[in-house]
């Protein structure tokens, strides 16, 4: 009689309690980080519509320091944005070059976020974001589908952090805004 009573209650005590339905969460295709003297971030989100189409919006945030603009960003929208869904990372050469430890640090230290993204860069993200988007695609899956295709170019974080910790020195495709777009070799210095 105690066996039955201790499993009746393992069955009623254990649950899921960080439980969120789907349509409760924000799935993240595209993240771009900028740094001119504050963080700027601009975040792809991908849904389906109603006739199973997968379409996206963006959602934008500032703050002095990284987690703040994603603090920022994350109370003004009522869903949970959700990391592990990310594709790609645009990073601007100025906030590699200027601000690249703060944004490795968040990165690394943020266990929200999975480590299967690709990361590459651009000038001018909002404006790469929206050409894609223009053609009716999201961003993060057409990069990521372009990156699959040219994997001499692809570098999945994993592989661009080992680079910079061993070699102090890596490259990732940088995207030049041509018709079509091309990508160019763009070196990031842990130095």
């Amino acid at each position: 009689m105690k066996k039955i009573i201790i499993i009746c209650i393992f069955f009623l005590v254990t649950g899921c309690y960080n439980y969120q339905e789907i349509n409760e969460l924000a799935m993240i295709s595209t993240i771009a980080i900028d740094y001119q003297e504050q963080y700027e971030i601009i975040v792809e989100v991908k849904e389906m519509n109603e006739q199973e189409i997968t379409t996206s919006y963006l959602l934008n945030s500032k703050g002095q320091t990284l987690k703040e603009a994603f603090i920022n960003l994350e109370n003004s929208f009522d869903k949970s944005l959700y990391y592990p869904s990310l594709d790609i990372l645009l990073v601007t050469p100025t906030a590699f070059e200027t601000q690249l430890k703060p944004v490795l640090n968040y990165l690394i230290n943020n266990l929200n976020w999975s480590v299967n993204f690709s990361i590459m860069s651009s000038d001018t993200p909002e404006l790469t974001i929206q050409k894609i988007k223009e053609e009716n695609k999201v961003c993060g899956l057409y990069l990521k589908n372009i990156l699959d295709k040219k994997q001499e170019i692809n570098i999945p974080f994993s592989t661009f952090l080992d680079d910079l910790l061993t070699n102090n020195y890596t490259t990732i495709p940088k995207i030049i805004m041509n018709e079509p777009l091309d990508f160019r070799n763009y070196g990031v210095s842990n130095e």
